[in-house]
C-alpha cells in the first residue's frame, strides 16, 4: 500500500478556517475558506518521479496556470538577455579599442611634445 499511496498520492487545497490557524481541506471541511490570491496545496505523498506528472496536471488545473506558455516565455526571455549580454560585451570591446587608441595616440603626442619633435620616442633616432 505505501508504493500504491507514493505513486498515487492525493491532493487538495487547503482553506483557512475562520477566527483560527488552522488550514483544512477545503473538500472535506466546508467552513474552510481560500485566502485570495493564495492557493495552498497539499500532497499526501511526497513528490518525485512516479508522481510528478499528476502533481503538475493538478496544479495546472486548479491554479489556471499553463506552464507550457510559462516556459516558452521563460526561453523567450533568456535568450533576449542572452543577445543582450552579447551585445553589450560587443560594445564594450570596442570602447576599450578606442580607449586604447586614444591613449597610444596621446602617449605619441606627449613624447613629441617631451622631446621637442625631434626624435622619436622608441628608436632614439632623429625624426
Amino acid at each position: 500500500t505505501i508504493i500504491f499511496r507514493a505513486q498515487v498520492p492525493r491532493y487538495s487545497i487547503l482553506g483557512n478556517v475562520p477566527d483560527t490557524d488552522l488550514y483544512l481541506d477545503m473538500e472535506t471541511y466546508r467552513a474552510a475558506r481560500e485566502i485570495p490570491g493564495i492557493k495552498i496545496i497539499r500532497s499526501s505523498a511526497t513528490i518525485n518521479f512516479t508522481n510528478a506528472e499528476m502533481y503538475r496536471e493538478f496544479l495546472q488545473e486548479k491554479s489556471g496556470i499553463e506552464f507550457a506558455k510559462m516556459q516558452a516565455e521563460k526561453k523567450k526571455q533568456d535568450a533576449k538577455q542572452r543577445c543582450e549580454q552579447k551585445k553589450n560585451k560587443k560594445e564594450a570591446k570596442k570602447k576599450n579599442k578606442t580607449m586604447i587608441h586614444l591613449n597610444n595616440t596621446f602617449n605619441s603626442l606627449r613624447d613629441l611634445e617631451l622631446n621637442g619633435g625631434n626624435e622619436c620616442a622608441v628608436t632614439k633616432e632623429k625624426c
